[in-house]
Order: structure tokens, then C-alpha cells, then sequence
């Protein structure tokens, strides 16, 4: 109220043609400010109806819901929505590992790396060093 009283007896002291200016500067702010306010309201809204879309189908994963009956239409229907974007989102990914697995198939087999025949004559001979001397203890 005071902040009020305050812009009133300011434009009262103010020439007539400055006031006009500065009471249509102050409309487009507020105008701005309005419509900044709603975009962020209209954003809200909808995080909100995703998350409680969010929570009916966690509710009717784990069977603590047993049906739709107490949900309005347009409720039911984002719910179709997402599950209907979910089970495309399944397909999609599905077909992808296919076609990968399609892909991996029709490619020729690796080589298997092979060790320098030093290091595979050296573990040949640990283990049959290592065999001598069990047979020293039987």
C-alpha cells in the first residue's frame, strides 16, 4: 500500500508529459512481467500432469492401484499417450540391437591375438615345472 501511495505522489509531481511516458513504460513492464508469470505457470502445469502420470503408472506397476476409474478422461488420456510413447520407444530400441546384432553377425570373425612364441614357451614351462614338483610331493 505505501509502494502504491509512493508511484501516485511521484506522477502528481511529475509534468503532465513525463507521466503519460513513464505510465506506458510501467504498463509494458508489468505487461511483461505478466506474461513471463503465465509461460512459467503454462511450464508448471505440465511438469505437474507428467508427474502425476508418472505416479499412476508407478502406482499401477507396483498393484497398488487396481484401476483407472477414479481418473478423468483427459487424465486416461495422457496416460495413453505416454504408454503409447514408451511402447515406441521399446520397438525402437528393439529394432536398433537388432540390426546391430544383424551388423555383428555378417561381419567376418575377429583373429584371435596371438602372444610372441617366447611368452607361450615360458608359460609352458611354469606349468610344467610347476607339475614336477607335485609329483615330488605325491
Amino acid at each position: 500500500m505505501q509502494e502504491t501511495t509512493n508511484m501516485m505522489q511521484s506522477s502528481l509531481d511529475m509534468p503532465e508529459s513525463s507521466v503519460g511516458n513513464r505510465m506506458l513504460d510501467r504498463e509494458a513492464l508489468l505487461q511483461k512481467s505478466i506474461a513471463k508469470a503465465e509461460n512459467k505457470l503454462l511450464r508448471r502445469r505440465s511438469q505437474n500432469r507428467q508427474f502425476e502420470i508418472n505416479i499412476i503408472m508407478n502406482d499401477i506397476i507396483a498393484r497398488r492401484r487396481k484401476n483407472l476409474d477414479d481418473l478423468d478422461p483427459v487424465q486416461i488420456e495422457e496416460l495413453e499417450w505416454v504408454l503409447s510413447m514408451r511402447h515406441k520407444g521399446i520397438r525402437n530400441r528393439i529394432n536398433e540391437l537388432r540390426s546391430e546384432a544383424t551388423e555383428a553377425s555378417s561381419l567376418p570373425p575377429a583373429q584371435p591375438a596371438t602372444q610372441p612364441a617366447s611368452q607361450v614357451d615360458s608359460v609352458k614351462l611354469e606349468i610344467l615345472d610347476d607339475q614336477d614338483s607335485l609329483k615330488g610331493f605325491a
